[in-house]
């Protein structure tokens, strides 16, 4: 049972991430544009891009979707390392084990790189496909840790 709340967790905490990180744009909504307001404004409009600059923006998407299986391989490798000996002293508990402190550092590893990642991609879009084929390159490497481990270990 541990080890499914271990491994369904990371997907858990991708779709949290996801739906704070993510754009109201996705959600069909538009603050770009701000309402025609009765009787004029003060304020001035906000600022609007235009749509010839939407379309030649590159599209987060992909990169979105490359942090799924980037988590889900995670929380398998964590899953399949559960109560086992650890050999990163990083991650090892007093024992010597993989458990609740491995855990939480895996975790917040993660969540730091999909964060960092979302402020390259803020900044520099351009990055977007070099990203996108370093999380599925680090999902790829981390499941055979993982199909590794299950063959070992159990």
């Amino acid at each position: 049972m541990n080890r499914f709340c271990i491994a369904a967790f990371f997907p858990i905490a991708f779709l949290v991430s996801a739906l704070l990180v993510s754009t109201p744009a996705a959600f069909g909504q538009n603050y770009l544009v701000a309402p025609a307001a009765p009787g004029g404004s003060i304020f001035p409009a906000p600022l609007s891009i235009d749509d010839s600059a939407r379309a030649s923006a590159p599209s987060r998407q992909p990169w979105e979707l490359s942090l799924i299986p980037l988590f889900a391989a995670q929380g398998l490798d964590a899953a399949s390392s559960w109560g086992h000996r650890e050999t990163n002293p990083l991650l090892a508990g007093p024992d010597g084990s993989f458990g609740m402190k491995a855990a939480g550092i895996k975790v917040g590893f993660v969540a730091g790189a999909a964060v960092a990642e979302y402020l390259l991609m803020k900044h520099r879009p351009g990055l977007a496909k070099l990203l996108v084929r370093l999380n599925y390159g680090n999902a790829i490497m981390t499941t055979g840790f993982a199909v590794h481990n299950f063959v070992i270990l159990h």
